[in-house]
This record gives C-alpha cells, sequence and structure tokens, in this order.
C-alpha cells in the first residue's frame, strides 16, 4: 500500500484544477475526465510515483509525456487489457494470448519545428513545415527504439539487460500533441497519410502517384 496516494491523488487534482480553470461546460468536462483517469492510473498502481511531480511541473513537455501515459493507459484498461507497469523496462506490459507486448510512450518535443507553426499569428498565412514535423516522427521512434536495441556508443538496450525477450513485441506509441500547433486537432504527412505511416513505411507524396497508388504500396 502507497502510504503517499492520497497526497498524491491530491497533488495532480489541484495541478487539474489549476490548468484547466473555469466553469465553462467543456472545461468541466476535460477536467472531471483527466482527473478520473489520473486517480485510476495511480491508484491501480500504473503510474510512475513522480507522476504528481511531472504534471505539476509546469514543463509542457514533461506534462505532456506523462498524461501520454495515462491517456492510452486508459483507452487500454478501457478494452479490458490486463496491464502492469514496468519499473526497470518499458511503459507497459499487456500479457495477451500468451505474448508479452511491451509498450513505450514517447511525446516528442517540437524541436526544430517553425514558431510560426506552433503558434501562427493571426490573419497571416503559414507553410506547412512537414519535413520538420516527419523528422520529430522519426527521432522519437529512433530515440525508443535504442532503449529496446542500445545505440552505438555501447549503452545496452532491453534486449541485452534481458527485460525483453526475442520473443516478445514491442510497440512505440507516439504522441503528436505537442507538434501539431494550437489551431488544428489533428494533422496528417504530405502525403495526406498519418506521420506514423511516413516515418514507419517511407511514403511520401509523389506528383508521379496518384493517392491510390500510394495506399497500395503502402499495404504491401
Amino acid at each position: 500500500m502507497n502510504d503517499n496516494l492520497p497526497r498524491q491523488l491530491e497533488a495532480v487534482r489541484s495541478c487539474l484544477a489549476a490548468r484547466y480553470r473555469g466553469d465553462h461546460q467543456r472545461t468541466v468536462a476535460i477536467r472531471a475526465f483527466l482527473q478520473s483517469i489520473c486517480d485510476r492510473h495511480s491508484s491501480a498502481g500504473l503510474g510512475d510515483p513522480n507522476l504528481p511531480t511531472e504534471l505539476c511541473s509546469g514543463d509542457e513537455a514533461r506534462y505532456w509525456q506523462r498524461l501520454s501515459e495515462v491517456l492510452l493507459c486508459n483507452e487500454m484498461l478501457q478494452v479490458g487489457l490486463s496491464l502492469r507497469p514496468s519499473r526497470d523496462g518499458p511503459d507497459f506490459l499487456v500479457e495477451l494470448d500468451g505474448l508479452r507486448v511491451w509498450i513505450e510512450v514517447i511525446c516528442p518535443q517540437a524541436t526544430g519545428v517553425p514558431k510560426d507553426w506552433l503558434a501562427p499569428p493571426r490573419g497571416e498565412a503559414i507553410g506547412f513545415p512537414h519535413e520538420a514535423l516527419l523528422l520529430r516522427w522519426t527521432a522519437a521512434i529512433k530515440e525508443r527504439a535504442q532503449k529496446l536495441l542500445g545505440n552505438a556508443a555501447g549503452v545496452k538496450g532491453y534486449l541485452d539487460k534481458g527485460v525483453v525477450s526475442p520473443r516478445d513485441a514491442y510497440v512505440i506509441a507516439v504522441n503528436g500533441r505537442l507538434l501539431r500547433g494550437t489551431h488544428f486537432a489533428t494533422i496528417t504527412g504530405i502525403s495526406q497519410f498519418p506521420f506514423a505511416v511516413e516515418a514507419a513505411f517511407a511514403v511520401f507524396c509523389d506528383l508521379g502517384f496518384d493517392a491510390s497508388s500510394i495506399h497500395d504500396f503502402a499495404l504491401r
């Protein structure tokens, strides 16, 4: 039993109340939803003990990284998956039909993404920095892949440490929230496919191919 749990839960509630202020119906609903899933996340022992500190740090990158973990955890619990945290390995472990599935979550920062994309000047047209955004996706995937495989500097990954078995599945879950700016609920790549597809399958927009051709290529 975590004796600090009540204090941690109250810290998270206070943080969310300060971040999502007001009595507008939408704001109240968002605040209540986030409080409920954070409570369940911590009460079930699925959260990192540093969750309150990370959420309440005032650092946007740290906030969205931790919240991404909570949101994904909630989605998996909603469909009935049995989860357990991994203190010395990836963020979550799911055991499904005899297969162990490790899940590593990342919410990449907008390093190198133009500021006018993230906060567009009012009344001005802006370009779509698709290459910069795609680089953030590929960098995020590479970073989490190295946590599994190790890197050229000799740092061992989860495989060499024996945390993840070669027979296990390893999933990198990327949340692009920090890359879409303030005016878009979601964004897709220049190919009109999600950035996840472009990053994993190298699908790009080419005037010599129509959408159906790209789609067929991506499915092969």
